[in-house]
């Protein structure tokens, strides 16, 4: 009686775990994808002040396209939808493919000149100049990528995680790649009395 109980679990668990379920997430058409190991929700930018859009069922695997930035947020496809889960949900085979394939931040090309990070809380400008409109406010410590410096060095255009680009203050920046960035002709700052 025990023996056939015991070919009953194994046959059942054998009828409910899928290929993907046993040998992780296979890619299909050339197309990466992952596992998450538990419900997680989906939310519709890399962060979690970013609202749910849906929800992922445990095991479900996605195919993915990026990284955020931060390395943090992994932008996932689910039935024509895309939105953002947290890297730390998917399966460990699943952190793996990540490291390998190296497909970081919603950037695009111009990842290869590199990150620049906030040492300090900043504002997101519109225009290289102080009285400009206020796109956003940019956390201490968040990685953005670097596009233009202008030609007086005060101002350096970024693209954030989200890819909203503006100015921000040069000497709110950290980071190698500063040193390489082509000049822009932005209009002159203008300074408070001019």
């Amino acid at each position: 009686m025990r023996a056939l109980l015991c070919f009953m679990t194994f046959a059942i668990l054998v009828a409910t775990t899928s290929p993907a379920d046993a040998a992780g997430c296979k890619d299909r058409r050339g197309r990466p994808r992952v596992k998450v190991r538990a419900k997680t929700p989906l939310r519709r930018g890399p962060g979690l002040n970013y609202g749910v859009a849906r929800f992922l069922e445990k095991a479900r695997c996605a195919p993915f396209s990026e990284v955020s930035i931060d390395e943090k947020w992994v932008l996932v496809e689910l039935d024509r939808s895309f939105g953002w889960v947290p890297v730390a949900r998917l399966t460990k085979l699943s952190r793996k493919k990540l490291a390998r394939t190296g497909t970081t931040g919603p950037v695009g090309s111009g990842q290869a000149r590199g990150t620049a990070r906030l040492f300090r809380q900043s504002v997101l400008l519109e225009r290289p100049d102080a009285e400009s409109p206020v796109r956003r406010v940019l956390p201490e410590g968040l990685r953005v990528l670097p596009l233009a410096v202008t030609r007086e060095g005060d101002w350096i255009q970024v693209r954030d995680e989200r890819g909203d680009i503006g100015w921000v203050k040069s000497a709110d920046l950290v980071g190698d790649s500063l040193a390489r960035l082509p000049q822009t002709d932005a209009p002159r700052l203008r300074r408070r009395g001019d």
